[in-house]
């Protein structure tokens, strides 16, 4: 069974990676007590059910969703919760939402300049960990969409504010104080040419790119800007996407790889 193989899998990856708004979000929902540290038990498969204070949580981590290296662990964003594997130890710590998490549905992992890690969950919301305790925030209030909490893209940029992607449509950043949303902006700036949401990534020169189904968007801090194949790129629907350490933005579209190297496009088609 897979949940029997996670432990496994996860050093396998590992050892594999170290050889090649205007619309708000309401105050934090929740601030639970400190969570316990790492198990020092040996290493075993996830438990699928856990109790605490007289709640039982049954879950199912066999689907993983994103990875995070820290330092000596492993941070898997599953189906069924969090796991931080320790790499030295060979042990795992699982969370969920009985230790304050928003969802056990994780989506997204990243973590910003500060050491704090954060979560974007399915249909619950964004979770903050600072080593101690989880903090969760909900609701992006929006007349159309009044309830976003499904948050799958989380990008901090180079000027600390953490940008997200929700409910395929909804953009914004939080500042360290405030939640804004940038969807009312994205809409008047776009004309309505705006499409669900698949990728986002800040490159070198502090550009906001965020990959669609219809194109191409770029946020330079003050202006939003559409790009489609019809400006260079292989094809419309935009799906991965990444900054390399030449400032070059590679995309994966339905037409082929493209690479922007901030003046022109190169594009690597499939063969046919």
């Amino acid at each position: 069974m897979l949940k029997k193989l996670l432990p496994t899998i996860l050093i396998i990856m590992l050892a594999a990676s170290t050889g090649c708004a205007n619309g708000s979000i309401s105050k934090p929902v929740s601030a639970v007590s400190p969570v316990s540290p790492i198990s020092s038990t040996p290493a075993q498969s996830p438990a699928a059910e856990e109790t605490k204070n007289g709640w039982t949580v049954f879950t199912n981590g066999n689907r993983v969703w994103s990875l995070l290296a820290d330092e000596n662990s492993i941070w898997a964003a599953t189906s069924g919760g969090l796991y931080r594997w320790d790499t030295i130890s060979l042990t795992y710590r699982k969370y969920t939402t009985l230790d304050g998490l928003a969802s056990n549905d994780i989506r997204v992992i990243t973590k910003d300049k500060e050491g704090n890690l954060w979560f974007g969950t399915n249909e619950g919301g964004i979770s903050r960990f600072d080593g101690t305790n989880f903090t969760t925030w909900t609701h992006f209030t929006d007349p159309i969409y009044p309830n976003a909490d499904s948050v799958y893209y989380l990008v901090e940029d180079q000027k600390g504010r953490l940008w997200y992607a929700a409910d395929g449509v909804y953009v914004g950043y939080f500042d360290g104080t405030n939640w804004q949303n940038q969807l009312n902006t994205l809409r008047t700036a776009l004309k309505g040419n705006f499409n669900t949401i698949s990728s986002m990534v800040e490159d070198a020169a502090g550009i906001l790119w965020v990959g669609a189904g219809l194109g191409l968007y770029r946020y330079d801090g003050v202006n939003w800007q559409t790009l489609t194949s019809q400006d260079g790129m292989a094809g419309d629907n935009v799906m991965p996407m990444l900054s390399d350490d030449k400032g070059n933005l590679w995309l994966g579209t339905d037409g082929g790889i493209s690479r922007y190297d901030g003046v022109s496009w190169q594009n690597y088609l499939p063969d046919v």
